[in-house]
């Protein structure tokens, strides 16, 4: 068991770069994200990132259960607070200070917010309004609604 771990993890981190070129790139194409080299390298890095934390997490509760059904149901209670306390449900001002643990911890919480920063950074919206049109720079968008701040959220500040 001691090589099957680590060869099954190199063997879904590989497939997991294949999925993220395969899946990632047209749905990035579909959506019109901004569509520049340094952009969609770090697109494809951050889905490569989430799935193979994904897959550890599976093959850890898959590892530690003695059946499928026993996986399956460790899966939820584990996966739950992650999505839930991840600051997109409900935001990290508004937790209590005890749940805000959850948010440190979830991975969705950085991959998301990579996701954001990524995208959000050094873009601007247009936003009309009744026949004005105003510029929204998109850190503007990544501070005031996402609670991100491009300057320190990567750095722990």
């Amino acid at each position: 068991l001691l090589a099957f771990y680590p060869a099954l993890m190199l063997s879904m981190a590989m497939m997991s770069i294949l999925y993220a070129f395969i899946m990632g790139i047209p749905i990035y194409l579909m959506v019109e994200l901004q569509l520049t080299a340094k952009k969609l390298t770090y697109f494809i890095l951050i889905v490569t990132l989430m799935t193979v934390i994904g897959n550890a997490l599976g093959v850890i509760v898959g590892a530690t259960s003695a059946t499928l059904l026993e996986a399956q149901s460790r899966l939820m209670p584990v996966l739950a607070p992650l999505v839930l306390f991840s600051g997109y449900v409900i935001r990290y001002k508004d937790m209590r200070p005890a749940f805000r643990i959850f948010y440190k911890i979830s991975f969705f919480q950085y991959g998301l917010s990579a996701m954001q920063l990524n995208q959000l950074t050094d873009l601007t919206f247009d936003l009309t309004f009744y026949g004005f049109t105003l510029p929204v720079p998109g850190e503007f968008v990544l501070r005031r609604f996402l609670d991100l701040d491009p300057d320190k959220h990567h750095t722990g500040q």
